[in-house]
Order: C-alpha cells, then sequence, then structure tokens
C-alpha cells in the first residue's frame, strides 16, 4: 500500500515492478454548507482523491497495462447537503476516469452508497437512516464485492458506473417532488408511476373486498 497523497509514495510507483492494478479508495469528509466551506475544507478533501490521484496518473504512465479503480461517491451524482466540497472531488474522481478511459487506460470510477457494517457513514446509524429515507439503500458487502469483481472484469464497458440500490418511487418523489425529473433519471422515472399505479390498484381490491354485499345479492 502506499499513500498518494505524498508525492514521495506516488513515485515509487514507478520503480516497483510490473503493477497489475491500482484500487483508489482514499478519502476524508469536512463537511459545512455552503456559507461556511473554507479554503482548508476543499483542501482537505481534495487531497487525498483529487490530488493524490493525478500523483498516480503521472506514475501509471509506467505501468500502461495496469487497470485503475477509482471509489467515487453517490454524492457525485445526486449531490449531497452540507458537502458540496465532496460531491466535487468526487465528480473529479469521475472526469479523471473518463479522460483516462479516452488515452486508452483501464479506468473505471464507480459511484458508491453508504455500505452496510461499515465505510464512512454506513457505521453511523442516523446517517444510515437519513440515507435510507431518501431512497437510497445500503450496499450490502457480498453485493458490492460482487459488482466491483464484474466491473474489473469488464473495464472496457464503461468509464464511470453508479453501484446503489435504489427505491425508485421514494427517490424521485422525494428529491424531485417540486422539479422536472433530470435527463439522467427519466429511464427510471416510470418505476415511480408503476409502483403508484400498483398501490392505487392493490386499495381498490382491498376497497371492492370489504364492501359488504346488497341484500338478495348472489340469490
Amino acid at each position: 500500500t502506499a499513500d498518494a497523497s505524498m508525492a514521495e509514495d506516488a513515485s515509487g510507483l514507478c520503480g516497483i515492478g510490473a503493477l497489475s492494478g491500482v484500487f483508489h479508495a482514499s478519502g476524508v469528509l469536512a463537511d459545512a454548507t455552503v456559507g461556511n466551506q473554507s479554503l482548508s475544507s476543499i483542501r482537505s478533501v481534495f487531497a487525498p482523491k483529487v490530488d493524490a490521484m493525478d500523483r498516480l496518473m503521472s506514475s501509471l504512465s509506467f505501468h500502461p497495462g495496469a487497470i485503475t479503480v477509482l471509489f467515487s461517491s453517490v454524492a457525485s451524482l445526486t449531490g449531497s447537503p452540507g458537502q458540496i466540497n465532496y460531491s466535487a472531488a468526487n465528480s473529479a474522481l469521475d472526469m479523471l476516469a473518463t479522460s483516462s478511459t479516452g488515452r486508452g487506460m483501464a479506468s473505471v470510477s464507480i459511484q458508491w452508497g453508504a455500505w452496510a457494517g461499515g465505510g464512512m457513514a454506513g457505521n453511523d446509524a442516523s446517517t444510515r437512516a437519513r440515507v435510507e429515507r431518501t431512497g437510497i439503500g445500503l450496499v450490502e458487502p457480498g453485493i458490492g464485492l460482487d459488482a466491483m469483481a464484474n466491473l474489473v472484469l469488464g473495464l472496457n464497458q464503461a468509464s464511470v458506473v453508479t453501484c446503489i440500490p435504489f427505491t425508485w418511487e421514494r427517490f424521485i418523489s422525494i428529491q424531485y417532488r417540486r422539479s422536472d425529473v433530470p435527463a439522467i433519471f427519466l429511464n427510471y422515472a416510470h418505476f415511480k408511476k408503476a409502483e403508484k399505479s400498483a398501490r392505487n390498484k392493490r386499495r381498490a381490491s382491498k376497497k371492492v373486498a370489504s364492501r359488504p354485499e346488497a341484500p338478495g345479492a348472489g340469490v
């Protein structure tokens, strides 16, 4: 392992033997509302994610066959209250993966949600409950590892992917109830309508079943 935020550690990758892959999973939080963000809070979040990856990229040019897996976040996709610095840093990782793929490198950036039982959010009960209320479920470790293995084996498929169990009806209703659904989620908006329609049918069936028969019915 190496601390890629340190120039010495990152440059040390040039001198090692054959390198098959790099998993860039570092990250820290410095949450604050927009008005309370500072240059320090932005730098502290960008350092382990973006600055470190910039250093790694120069070293990876010596290992053209190495795969690069970047651990991004759903915050890059949906935004996150109080985490504008974290959202931006992960968006930068996504762009780095896209740029690397365009240059012929095997690279993928995975926008993870909170992992169950661990990680930056999964260990905090209040954060876990808040996340689930928005329609974004926790990533079970077994499912997450299987997904990551499949992505590594198919790195030529996409440079940025999202790995999160969404409850689409709840997510779209909560996130976009006062505005139009963004184009990126339009393919999933029909889940909201389908689930609502199915729920209305179940309610109608219950009403019919509980309605008392009229006198003489069935005679």
